[in-house]
């Protein structure tokens, strides 16, 4: 057995609570009775800030700032967000977080001046983004995110398939 420094030099099964990131003592149990537990269920007990953002009277927007409509797409219970679903075929990935925080995290990692223009940026944050949906329309939390960039109309954030994910 391999010895990792900071271990206790114990035989129980312990493992790493993937949402909390400590280590916890665990039943005798396999590992598709693990991962139905800790990892299928990450993030169930986060609160979900998203809530619908009302859109500027002159629909105008800078390079760098959270577009209303692309936010609301994003945000279960919202018109845009039911227009958007009727007019796609594959699920929709949502945000859990408030347009604040959207805002927040595109000044946080993405382009840092108009003239450094990229379409489109992906990061990872410390904190939940959303839910990705997977084809079948699967929810995974995830920390992971994309910041798309238009020339007039600012710029949103969508959830990205979790670093790690295997289906």
């Amino acid at each position: 057995m391999p010895y990792i420094e900071g271990l206790l030099d114990s035989s129980e099964r312990w493992a790493r609570n993937p949402e909390t990131g400590k280590g916890t003592y665990v039943e005798n149990m396999t590992f598709d009775e693990w991962k139905q537990q800790y990892v299928n269920n990450l993030g169930n007990s986060l609160e979900n800030h998203a809530k619908e953002a009302k859109p500027k009277k002159d629909g105008k927007y800078e390079w760098n700032e959270l577009n209303v409509e692309g936010y609301n797409k994003h945000v279960r219970g919202t018109k845009e967000f039911d227009n958007y679903a009727k007019g796609r075929k594959r699920p929709i990935s949502e945000l859990t977080i408030s347009y604040e925080e959207a805002q927040t995290m595109i000044n946080k990692y993405g382009n840092l001046s108009e003239k450094s223009f990229r379409k489109q940026v992906f990061f990872t944050s410390e904190t939940y983004v959303g839910k990705w949906a997977d084809i079948d329309g699967k929810l995974y939390y995830t920390k992971e995110g994309r910041i798309s960039y238009t020339k007039r109309k600012g710029c949103h954030l969508t959830p990205q398939k979790p670093k790690g994910l295997i289906i």
